[in-house]
Formats: C-alpha cells, sequence, structure tokens
C-alpha cells in the first residue's frame, strides 16, 4: 500500500470520508481472524491464550486517524486520569514502576509499613459491554457521526480462530474491545478511566493492570484500604467488570519485625499475602530490594543465550552479535532504570552474562587470563551493562526534568542555591535518605549522577542528543 500511495489515496480518503460522513463502516472491516497467543499456565486451556484480532489494513488507517482526533480532544481537555500509563504517548511500564518505587521506597525510609493490593481483572478487554462503553464515550464529549462510527464499528463485528492454518466458523462478537486494532485499547482505556474515582488510596493502572496501596501507621489505616476494596468491587459490579479474587495478592512491604495485620478481602474472598510478585515485568519484593528480580531476569536471560548458542554456533560474528543485542541484552535492561542494582554481588552477576556472550560471539573460550573476557566485549564495541543503565537513568531523568508528564518530579528537585566550584548551576540537592531501598532508588540516586555532568551537557534539550552526548562522555571518563 506504500509503494502504490499515490494510486489508492484519493480513492480511499473517499471511502474514509464516506464511513465518516454517514457512521458506516464495511463489513469486511467488521471481521477479524483471531490468533490466539499464549499467556501462561496449562497450554491446553483455552483461557490461558489472548485472542488478538488480525484486522483490515484499510481499517486500521482509519482507525489512526480517528484515534488521534480522539486523543487530541482528550489531552486538551485532560480527560484521561493521570493514573493510567498504559496506551498513552509518553508514558510506560517503566514510567509507571518509577513512581510507584517512589512512593513505596520513601515510605519505607519513614519506617512505615505499606499494603499494596496486586489486582487481576478477569477477561477484562473481551466483557466490555457495548452499551456502557457508547454511554462514557458521550459523556467524554465524543458525540455525532464520531460516536456513530464507534458503535457501529463494535457492534457487527465477527470472528473466526485461525490456527496452523485451519479456520473455525464465524461467531458474532455480543461484548469486548477488539484486541489488536488501533481503537480497541483506547476504548479501553476510556471504559475504565473513572475506576479511580472516590478511591482514598494510590491507584496505578496500566491498561488492565491495577494496583492499590495505603501507608499503614496505625489499626486504623487498614480498615480504610479495605473500604477501598469494597468501592473497586462495587464499580466494577456496576460496570459489569470482574475481579479474579484467586490472582488478586497483597503485599506487606516493611522492614519492621512485627507488621500490622489485616484480613483483607475482594467479594469475600480472602486475599492471599505474597512476598514477592511481578508488577509489569519487574518483581517487586515486600522489602524493595532487587535481588530476587534480578535473579529471575539472569535466568532468562541465560536461557535466551542458551537458545542463539544452540541454534547459531556456524553463524558469523556479526550475526551472533545482533541476536545477543537483539534477543538477550534486552531483557537485562527492561525497566532498569528502576532497579539498577547497586551492589557489586548483582552487577557482576549482570556482566558476567555479557562476558559468556562475548566469548561466543568471538568463539573464544580458551582465553582465561583475568579480564580476557572484558576485553573481548569491548573488543565487540559494547559498552558495560552498568554504564548503560546510568545512561538510562540519566535520560529519563533529563526528559522528567524537562516537564515530561508521566514523571512529575519537580517537588523533589530543589536547585542548589550556593555554587562551588564542583558544582554547576543545574545541580540540585541531594535526597537525604536513611535506608538503601530509598537511597538507591531512581531519583536521589540519579540526582547525584546528574551533578557530576559537565555543564554543557545538562543544558542539551532534545532526548537523542543528550544521549550521544552522555554516552560520548562515559567514554571518556573511562579512557581518562
Amino acid at each position: 500500500m506504500k509503494l502504490a500511495a499515490d494510486e489508492l489515496a484519493p480513492a480511499l480518503s473517499l471511502i474514509f470520508q464516506r464511513s465518516l460522513d454517514t457512521g458506516e463502516v464495511p463489513v469486511s472491516w467488521l471481521r477479524a481472524n483471531i490468533t490466539p497467543i499464549f499467556k501462561a499456565g496449562d497450554r491446553t486451556l483455552a483461557s490461558n491464550y489472548r485472542p488478538v484480532s488480525l484486522t483490515s489494513i484499510c481499517s486500521k488507517i482509519l482507525e489512526h486517524i480517528i484515534h488521534s482526533n480522539i486523543m487530541g480532544h482528550l489531552n486538551n481537555h485532560s480527560i484521561l486520569t493521570d493514573k493510567q500509563h498504559g496506551f498513552r504517548r509518553g508514558h510506560s511500564c517503566e514510567s509507571q514502576l518509577i513512581l510507584t518505587v517512589q512512593d513505596l521506597a520513601s515510605s519505607l525510609d519513614k519506617k512505615s509499613q505499606i499494603d499494596m493490593i496486586i489486582m487481576d481483572f478477569s477477561k477484562a478487554f473481551d466483557v466490555v459491554p457495548h452499551n456502557r462503553l457508547i454511554n462514557k464515550l458521550q459523556r467524554y464529549g465524543i458525540q455525532n457521526t464520531t460516536l456513530v462510527w464507534i458503535r457501529n464499528f463494535l457492534k457487527h463485528r465477527s470472528q473466526r480462530v485461525v490456527v496452523s492454518g485451519e479456520k473455525s466458523g464465524w461467531s458474532e462478537v455480543i461484548s469486548g474491545v477488539p484486541q489488536g486494532t488501533v481503537l480497541g485499547p483506547l476504548l479501553f482505556l476510556l471504559y475504565i478511566n473513572d475506576l479511580p474515582n472516590n478511591i482514598n488510596s494510590h491507584v496505578r493502572l496500566f491498561a488492565d493492570d491495577c494496583i492499590i496501596y495505603r501507608v499503614i501507621k496505625n489499626d486504623q489505616d487498614p480498615p480504610l484500604l479495605q473500604e477501598d476494596l469494597h468501592t473497586l468491587g462495587k464499580w466494577a459490579n456496576l460496570w459489569q467488570m470482574k475481579f479474579n479474587s484467586k490472582k488478586c495478592f497483597v503485599m506487606r512491604i516493611t522492614h519492621a519485625r512485627s507488621t500490622v495485620y489485616f484480613p483483607y478481602t475482594l467479594s469475600e474472598d480472602l486475599l492471599t499475602p505474597v512476598d514477592s510478585h511481578p508488577y509489569l515485568g519487574v518483581h517487586i519484593s515486600n522489602k524493595l530490594n532487587w535481588n530476587n528480580h534480578i535473579q529471575k531476569m539472569c535466568a532468562k536471560a541465560n536461557r535466551s543465550l542458551g537458545f542463539i548458542r544452540r541454534n547459531l554456533y556456524s553463524c558469523n560474528q556479526s550475526t551472533k552479535l545482533q541476536a545477543y543485542t537483539s534477543l538477550v541484552r534486552p531483557l537485562l535492561e527492561y525497566s532498569s532504570a528502576v532497579w539498577d542494582p547497586h551492589t557489586k554481588k548483582n552487577i557482576d552477576l549482570l556482566e558476567s552474562i555479557q562476558k559468556r556472550a562475548a566469548r561466543f560471539i568471538l568463539n573464544d573460550y580458551e582465553s582465561k587470563t583475568p579480564g580476557s573476557a572484558t576485553q573481548m566485549v569491548k573488543s565487540l564495541g559494547l559498552e558495560p551493562l552498568e554504564i548503560r543503565r546510568k545512561t538510562r537513568r540519566l535520560c529519563v531523568f533529563h526528559q522528567a526534568r524537562l516537564g515530561q508528564p508521566s514523571i512529575p518530579i519537580g517537588d523533589l528537585l530543589h536547585p542548589v542555591l550556593r555554587q562551588s566550584r564542583h558544582l554547576h548551576q543545574n545541580c540540585y540537592s541531594n535526597i537525604s535518605a536513611s535506608k538503601d531501598c530509598y537511597k538507591q532508588s531512581f531519583v536521589p540516586r540519579t540526582i547525584q549522577d546528574w551533578n557530576t555532568l559537565p555543564y554543557n551537557v545538562t543544558t542539551i534539550p532534545g532526548p537523542e542528543n543528550f544521549k550521544t552526548a552522555i554516552s560520548n562522555h562515559f567514554k571518556l571518563t573511562r579512557c581518562d
């Protein structure tokens, strides 16, 4: 379609305009081939697969146009809750995790207990009632022919499952927003946009991932968190959504020897307490250290490295290098600004995987002299993972400092009033912390790193130029 854009664009623009003016959606755009994507658990259970819709490319182009206009309307009127970081430009799992860990670590530094409930929707995208969704869209100012178009886009859909070339019969879709479309995720965000309303505890949303937490200072605080759980349950019942209480857990985050215990319930089901649980791909522990997460991440990276070693052993060096940087290293760096370790044990554990990868890429398992693996990494032009994590933290901090809305840390940044030869005018006061979980978290730790940068680097506005300058600065520092 891109190659034939000059010929196709006039015809498509007429079809798009006609569809928007009348609210009618071509039948072929409403049919989807469902590809089941395995999530976790028993592979023989259909419920453990995510149904992803493969739809018409022409439909997706028009959906992009509608999506951009709706998103412009939502942004202009600040309609989307700031608790939601899913499917939004400038927001990510990393930004959500940074804010969550900031709340948890700062409270833990004050010797507080935080009770956090990890919520789980049951088939969230598939059960959204169309009529209720349309009513919410209308309330948010999406009206006239756009609303009619979206109603027809949702209500007259059909789908079939395609597995290994075999196709099921067509079946009508009576609820839900189609996963795999452009508009589906945005429609879901709007449907659950009012979920945080009337909740007094902290709520964090990333698409259908939801956590709620509260600082527990005394015996009166847990009942308040329990009341918020009841409010969430009432919201789910009102809007025909459902929380899976068997997959909802409670974590008591504290360093105290004795904890305030409260039996939290959801829909009369007692929630299971856990010491560690994944949230947005990062394992959070009740002590807020990252040992468990790093061990699990390294184990996963080692399995991926073993896979490419078995399958690409006869390939050339460039292919092996590309396989490592695209399949293994991203596993070691996912949301690294959140959990970047400060202990030598964890730093060396992460670096050891890159060193093993370097031996594989160069096919050199014989050299055993001290530092030989480090030299191999350097010869391949690979930066130490520790430096890459530090660069990432500084890049995220740079964007947050310039006002990126997804990471509002402005209240924590206080310019240094008295300048010295060691500090420039873009330096910030260090944040005092008594516990490592807060001292080594994103904001306090990155402020210290930021203050060591040259002044001319801190004044660079563009993210890409800033990243390049940071990388060059660290290269020069290592050479010195």
